[in-house]
Parts: C-alpha cells; sequence; structure tokens
C-alpha cells in the first residue's frame, strides 16, 4: 500500500480515537460519581472517612472530576453520623434530653459546621451547664463531653412551681434518682421557661445559699427541708429548718455583716452542728451566725 493510502486511513481513524477517548473520559466520570455516591453510602454505615475518601479521590485523578468537586458533593449530601455522650449522665436527666443534638449530628451539614451545630443544640438544652468539647471520632461519628446541672432548689412562687439548679436556672421535671431539692420559701412571681434563669433577687439569694450548702463536706443538705428568707435592709437573711422536726437554723445574713462570722465559719458551725445532733427533734432552734454557736433544746 503506497504512504498516501496509509496517511487517508490515519486521517479516517482520527474521529474513532476521539470518540474512544471521549468514551474512556465518560466512564471514568461515571466511575468518580459512583465513587461519589459509595463514598457516601459507606458514610452512612459507619465505615471509615479515610476509605470513602480514599476511592472517590483516586477515580479524581483520573481526570473524570477534580478534588474540589468531589468534596462539593460530598459537602452537599452530608454524612449520616452518629453523637455518643463521652460524659456520665445522670440519673436525674430524662431521655430525650440530647433530641435536638443528635438529629444536628445526622443533619445535612458536613465537616466542622455539624460540629458547630452539635455543640448549639447542646448548648440550647436545659439541662447542660458547660459543652466542654465536641469533636469527631473515627467512625465520622461525634463524641461531646458535657457538664449537666443538679437540681438544687424547688421554688413554690406565687403563680407556679419550678425546680432550678444552684445558679438560678430553670429545669425541666428531673427524673428519678436524683438529689432532693432544697425548698425555698421567699419567692415572689412566676417562674420561667425551663432552660432560663430566674432573675428575681430572692432566687439569686437563695441559689447562692444552695450552692454553699451543697458544697458542704461533709454533707448538710439531706438533713435541711427548707431555706426560708426574709427581706431586710440591703439584703435577706435566711433561716433553714431541718427535715426532722422542723428546727430552725438562723444562717443570718446572706450578705458580709459586721457582727457575724464569715460564711465559711457559718458553714463550719452548721456541720458541725448536724453531726454532733443525731435527733434534731429534739433542737427547737440554733443560730450559726454567731462567733459560738447558740443551741436551745425542746422544752428548756
Amino acid at each position: 500500500m503506497s504512504r498516501r493510502g496509509d496517511t487517508r486511513k490515519a486521517v479516517r481513524g482520527v474521529p474513532r480515537l476521539v470518540r474512544a477517548a471521549a468514551g474512556l473520559a465518560g466512564s471514568a466520570a461515571a466511575l468518580a460519581g459512583a465513587a461519589v455516591v459509595a463514598s457516601v453510602r459507606w458514610r452512612i454505615r459507619g465505615a471509615r472517612p479515610a476509605v470513602a475518601a480514599a476511592a472517590a479521590l483516586a477515580l479524581a485523578g483520573l481526570g473524570a472530576a477534580s478534588v474540589a468537586e468531589v468534596e462539593g458533593a460530598l459537602e452537599a449530601l452530608g454524612p449520616a453520623g452518629s453523637l455518643a455522650v463521652g460524659s456520665p449522665v445522670p440519673p436525674w436527666v430524662p431521655a430525650g434530653w440530647d433530641f435536638e443534638a443528635r438529629r444536628a449530628a445526622s443533619g445535612p451539614l458536613y465537616g466542622p459546621g455539624r460540629v458547630a451545630a452539635v455543640g448549639a443544640a447542646l448548648s440550647a438544652s436545659p439541662w447542660v451547664d458547660r459543652v466542654l468539647s465536641v469533636a469527631r471520632d473515627p467512625r465520622d461519628g461525634l463524641v461531646a463531653r458535657v457538664e449537666f446541672r443538679v437540681p438544687a432548689l424547688f421554688v413554690a412562687g406565687s403563680a407556679g412551681e419550678a425546680v432550678l439548679d444552684d445558679d438560678g436556672w430553670v429545669l425541666p421535671a428531673p427524673g428519678p434518682g436524683g438529689p432532693r431539692p432544697i425548698r425555698l420559701e421567699g419567692a415572689r412571681g412566676s417562674p420561667p421557661p425551663p432552660g432560663r434563669r430566674w432573675a428575681a433577687p430572692e432566687i439569686a439569694a437563695g441559689a447562692r445559699l444552695a450552692r454553699v450548702l451543697l458544697g458542704s463536706r461533709p454533707p448538710v443538705v439531706p438533713r435541711l427541708e427548707t431555706i426560708r428568707l426574709r427581706r431586710v435592709a440591703g439584703g435577706f437573711s435566711a433561716t433553714l429548718h431541718a427535715s426532722e422536726g422542723g428546727a430552725a437554723i438562723e444562717w443570718g445574713r446572706l450578705e458580709p455583716a459586721p457582727l457575724e462570722v464569715s460564711e465559711p465559719a457559718k458553714l463550719l458551725h452548721l456541720a458541725e452542728l448536724l453531726e454532733r445532733e443525731s435527733d434534731l427533734r429534739q433542737i427547737e432552734g440554733a443560730k450559726v451566725w454567731t462567733s459560738e454557736p447558740v443551741l436551745r433544746r425542746r422544752g428548756r
């Protein structure tokens, strides 16, 4: 065959090569798209994200899809994640407290956006005092660590009842197994809904005293029933009523006062009194705000 005939055949073969190359490119694009879908499916099934990403990016290297396109597809579809709470959940926190956070964990956001959404949802829970961390785990789920609020006060206001923590935040109804809140008397007004702080001055004063009592070692709260507040010039004074017989224990002013001992000294006097007196039903009253505790026994 002449050289001219060979040239004509070569020219006629160019479109075939182009079509074949285009077919290969289309196949690669289809494979890359399938890899993206498989990547997302693997994420849903709990596969390691590195395996899924490696498959998608390897096919993207064929030229059918860029890394940005693959990442964009993953961003748009998003993985179905899971949420694990790494902090012990107290028994008084009811089931479903983290519903919004779990919904955010499995939502459409991908990467850092999902972490931020879960953190915001946890912070909005009325049971969460502080979100310590939200991090991704090796299987593309999330692990959160939080500090929970503890029921400290039961308040019966003039227009409603509420359980509060020791910072005045209103809590939903706690489940069984939690600490018994101290009853606070003397509150005015109606409580806000759960998840909001009750800003009344007497609530702030009672919550501050509850925090002091809860921090006592040895514990004193189990033997106390009620905090009764009374307005005085410049603040409040408090009387504690024991759960055994209702003995009235005068705490004194909640603000520093020149004729009263310090708050730590009052707490020490109270702890010593409760430790020494095994049966508070024999006690009519006591004062712990004086330099030496004063005790009044019944019938004397």
